[in-house]
């Protein structure tokens, strides 16, 4: 796996990448009827994707920060962003809408609550949410010390989640850390083995089961996807009487499981994509990409309106191509200005 070094710290290329293809699936996910079995497809795995990515290098974090540090630098990085684009989105829609004072005031307060079917931009739902579970995943790394630990109490809590049928929504989506507290434990336990991985170096038994679990991963991510979503094995256990007495547990390991597998998938892509720069860089500006996700879109759909064009998304093929422009232009627009006024472009 390929890395750029430097300033004392690595830059693993295909971290982007996955990182693109996590925002990709996102955009594409935010496309609706036409794009078919994808919509149901991505929504399978793509945040998660995303949680587990931001489990890789916390382990040091919490070693190295106190708590104040870890807790301002989050600030920093993932609140500041977030109710800044939030703000931005609001004015944005107040012009195109002609929003009145009680209109803007509302938004305000539902973007200070950050509860998701409330917020303007729903897409960045999950910005507070993941701020929380770094809150949480620090807390439980000091007290407990032990990954393992951690990793099977945010499973547990997975499936109590899916098990109680939670339906209540929380400010920060507080109710969402029960369900991808798992992903981001496992992201920092996966990648300690990631990091280093050669297949060069492996044994001859090892490569075996690497190819053959990699086999796997991709069978059932097509599975995954020909079947509209992991729903189509539920439906199965339903008709069968011994089984359905289970579903309360089945259901949720299931569905860890199909979403593991096909998060195994796109590593193995973004292995292969890695030296694409283009992927790379827009993947380095993935949180800045949600921000501006709404207000790139409608901006696309006006332009075309003042020529007498309207976009048709015919099929799947022309969302997943007008999701790859998408994600280029504002690469070179939208994103790039924002990365720059946050990152200084770094």
């Amino acid at each position: 796996m390929g890395n750029i070094e430097y300033e004392n710290r690595i830059r693993y290329q295909w971290i982007d990448v996955l990182r693109f293809l996590a925002i990709f699936a996102v955009y594409l996910g935010h496309t609706g009827t036409s794009s078919g079995k994808l919509t149901p497809f991505v929504y399978s795995y793509h945040i998660a994707l995303f949680f587990f990515i931001s489990g890789f290098f916390i382990t040091n974090k919490c070693e190295q920060q106190s708590f104040r540090e870890y807790f301002m630098d989050k600030i920093n990085k993932m609140l500041i962003p977030y109710y800044l684009f939030q703000v931005i989105s609001i004015v944005f829609y107040s012009i195109q809408n002609s929003f009145g004072t009680k209109i803007i005031l509302g938004h305000l307060i539902n973007a200070i609550l950050s509860i998701r079917s409330n917020l303007l931009v729903v897409s960045l739902w999950f910005i507070p949410c993941l701020f929380l579970v770094n809150i949480l995943y620090y807390f439980l790394y000091k007290t407990l010390k032990n990954k393992l630990v951690i990793l099977a109490i945010s499973l547990l809590l997975n499936i109590i989640y899916y098990a109680a049928q939670i339906k209540y929504e929380l400010p920060y989506n507080a109710e969402s850390v029960m369900i991808y507290l798992f992903y981001f434990a496992l992201g920092s336990i996966a990648f300690k083995y990631m990091e280093g991985f050669s297949y060069k170096k492996m044994s001859t038994s090892k490569k075996i089961v690497f190819l053959i679990s990699s086999l796997i991963a991709v069978f059932i991510t097509c599975v995954n996807y020909i079947n509209g979503s992991w729903y189509w094995f539920i439906k199965y256990i339903c008709e069968v009487k011994f089984l359905y007495d289970f579903l309360f547990l089945i259901s949720p390991l299931y569905a860890i499981v199909i979403c593991l597998f096909t998060i195994y998938a796109n590593i193995l892509v973004s292995v292969k994509l890695e030296k694409f720069h283009l992927l790379q860089t827009i993947g380095k500006k993935t949180l800045v990409l949600c921000g501006t996700e709404n207000m790139l879109k409608v901006s696309i759909n006006e332009l075309l309106g003042l020529v007498g064009k309207q976009l048709v998304l015919a099929n799947p093929l022309s969302t997943v191509i007008y999701t790859f422009l998408c994600l280029v232009i504002s690469n070179f627009t939208f994103a790039k200005f924002f990365d720059k006024l946050l990152h200084g472009g770094k």
